[in-house]
């Protein structure tokens, strides 16, 4: 009856669809628990930022909640990643090496400098030391914007010979906006169409100059403008998205009904001219989960395949 109700929903009343379409979701969580249906094994991953608090809520919602490539049947059923936000604004002391290696892959950005609390003393050194180390013991870190700005940079060993394949340039950040440079499908690299899957359009307003280094990878990506916008190293597991994560200027409920996209879908300039995203719904709803999905791609990519 319910596989009638399902294969014919042009005669079926809407109500009835849900209905049966809810006893398929109780039966597969039913089954899942009785060990008969398999849910794919989770990548535990780590949010970790010098942020306001609040502002992962979009990140970890997104991830937490995002199925593999291509699956777009009830993806919350089946989620790819356990995620954990742990705040790096004004702590006490970093994470140890033993709390990290809980998770396959630590993803870490700045919106404010990387100080401790009690003294006010920067820990940017203390902290890229503790990801070298992490990524030494076979872990997968991920460094996104603005950890390489002059004023809220990620520093030590994690910026060193081997490690992150993009460093601060000197300069500060740029604000303005300017969209990935996606080839298109047919003339995509192996690369190219394993981090782009689901993808079709990704740009931001708030990036780094950044510098690449000699011990990139073969491949990178880069904005229209020529901006870096991806890399990652030769010989470790370390990768560079040139994007801040941060918060969507929206006040929409992160858990109710479908979320918007992060801040680093608009413009800086235009938001400083009074022009805020709702000016702009193309850019939104094109973009919508573009982000969440190439950066759930290269966590999937890093963890799983890449082999240095």
């Amino acid at each position: 009856m319910i596989i009638r109700l399902l294969y014919y929903p042009e005669v079926v009343p809407m109500r009835r669809l849900r209905y049966a379409q809810a006893i398929l979701v109780g039966a597969f969580l039913f089954f899942q628990a009785l060990g008969i249906v398999n849910a794919q094994e989770r990548i535990n991953v780590l949010l970790v930022a010098s942020e306001i608090e609040g502002y992962e809520n979009k990140i970890k919602y997104y991830l937490g909640n995002i199925g593999a490539p291509g699956d777009t049947t009830m993806p919350s059923l089946n989620p790819v990643f356990t995620v954990t936000w742990y705040n790096l604004y004004g702590v006490a002391s970093i994470p140890e090496l033993s709390y990290l290696s809980n998770y396959d892959c630590v993803v870490t950005w700045s919106n404010f400098p990387f100080k401790y609390a009690s003294n006010d003393e920067y820990y940017a050194d203390d902290w890229g030391d503790r990801l070298a180390d992490y990524v030494d013991a076979g872990g997968a870190v991920i460094i996104c914007t603005f950890c390489f700005n002059d004023l809220r940079a990620l520093a030590g060993d994690i910026f060193s010979q081997g490690y992150s394949p993009l460093t601060n340039s000197g300069v500060w950040n740029r604000m303005n906006w300017s969209e990935f440079d996606i080839p298109e499908p047919e003339s995509r690299t192996d690369l190219e169409d394993e981090l782009y899957a689901d993808v079709d359009k990704l740009g931001c307003g708030w990036r780094d100059y950044c510098s690449l280094e000699s011990w990139a990878g073969s491949e990178h990506f880069t904005y229209n403008d020529g901006e870096y916008a991806f890399a990652y190293s030769q010989d470790n597991k370390v990768a560079a998205i040139n994007m801040y994560p941060g918060s969507a200027y929206t006040d929409e409920n992160p858990t109710g009904g479908h979320p918007k996209t992060f801040n680093c879908f608009y413009d800086w300039k235009d938001i400083n001219a009074g022009k805020f995203p709702q000016d702009e719904a193309w850019k939104r709803e094109e973009m919508d989960d573009e982000f969440p999905e190439f950066l759930r791609n290269v966590i999937l990519w890093l963890v799983n395949e890449y082999n240095p």
